[in-house]
């Protein structure tokens, strides 16, 4: 029997097995932890505020602080970390936040933003440059208040929803374990069906923030200590505290699929070789393949072509030694493939 082949496919009704997550700063990377993780869809975790699951990621500590104005210098003032993980249809958010005074917000007409509070931020299209002080469709701000269990933010489009979350409050900290439907940042009309595709624009990069909030004086008042996960300076006025506007100071999760060969007709034939490649990259039996497009882990894309014949050989030269994705663009769907050169 033929061995069937593992490649990576982002295509319509694809079977999902498994995944990893490599984070990264947004524009210029700086990030460098790899972060396992192992998801399928019989392990979808349990929202219940506790992330227990062997689907997460790795823990990602919060360390850099952008307000200090309140800040002690003590872990137990603020500090914590956030998991993620995903699956065909979410994205899954997981916060662990040490504070030793619980500022719970009540819903009034205080500011939301400046009492105790988790943000996320998410971008769909990594490339975007936003300095004007407006989102632009593709991106999503996320706020769940301590002591209050109505989620604030953006709204979610296409009939997408945040109420699945929980939020367990503590004496010292407090967890939030959230759904993020994947729908929710993608543009309006956007169809269940599309979210492969537009996950992988970018080749599975999303653009990615989590910001921690400290009030510890009053409910009313003003913060007291800010900090985030990615608190880089990127550009003149790109600060982290202008994260709900301003996507430059976004860091990036990668997403890296791993797909069932078998749901492209076609995919077990192509040949794309050597790999590790070094000057060229060739390929071979392009049976229904209009475009190959050269991607780096920061979704950049660095070469495309448009294919007319089964056979194509790309010139490498110019390329630093890397990992590298190469997408193969067919009416089917995505076919992926990671490719090493040096």
């Amino acid at each position: 029997m033929k061995t069937k082949k593992r490649i990576f496919l982002a295509a319509v009704g694809a079977t999902f097995l498994s995944l990893n997550i490599l984070f990264a700063q947004h524009e210029a990377p700086i990030r460098t932890e790899y972060c396992p993780a192992i998801c399928s869809l019989a392990d979808v975790p349990f929202i219940d505020g506790v992330a227990d699951e062997a689907s997460w990621s790795a823990e990602m500590a919060l360390t850099e602080m952008f307000n200090a104005a309140g800040y002690n210098g003590n872990e137990s003032d603020l500090s914590g970390y956030v998991k993620v993980c995903w699956n065909n249809a979410n994205l899954y958010f997981f916060a662990d936040i040490t504070d030793d005074v619980a500022i719970n917000w009540d819903g009034g007409s205080t500011n939301s933003y400046d009492q105790d509070n988790v943000e996320v931020f998410l971008d769909l299209d990594t490339t975007i440059i936003n300095a004007d002080g407006a989102y632009i469709g593709d991106e999503l701000q996320l706020r769940y208040n301590r002591g209050y269990n109505v989620y604030t933010g953006n709204a979610p489009r296409n009939g997408a929803s945040f109420d699945d979350f929980v939020q367990v409050n503590g004496s010292g900290s407090w967890q939030v374990e959230a759904v993020i439907p994947w729908l929710s940042f993608m543009p309006e009309g956007t169809l269940p069906e599309d979210v492969h595709d537009y996950l992988f624009v970018n080749a599975g990069a999303i653009g990615f923030d989590v910001a921690f909030a400290d009030n510890d004086t009053e409910l009313g008042t003003n913060r007291d200590a800010q900090m985030a996960w990615d608190a880089d300076v990127e550009g003149e006025g790109a600060t982290e505290d202008n994260a709900w506007k301003d996507t430059r100071v976004f860091g990036t999760i990668n997403l890296a699929f791993t797909w069932d060969a078998t749901t492209y007709t076609n995919s077990e034939q192509i040949e794309i070789y050597p790999n590790p490649a070094h000057s060229e990259l060739r390929y071979k039996k392009l049976v229904g393949v209009n475009k190959i497009e050269l991607i780096n882990l920061t979704g950049q894309k660095l070469k495309v072509v448009n294919v007319s014949s089964e056979e194509i050989t790309l010139n490498l030269e110019d390329l630093i030694p890397g990992t590298y994705f190469t997408r193969l663009s067919t009416n089917e769907g995505f076919i992926v493939r990671k490719i090493v050169v040096e």
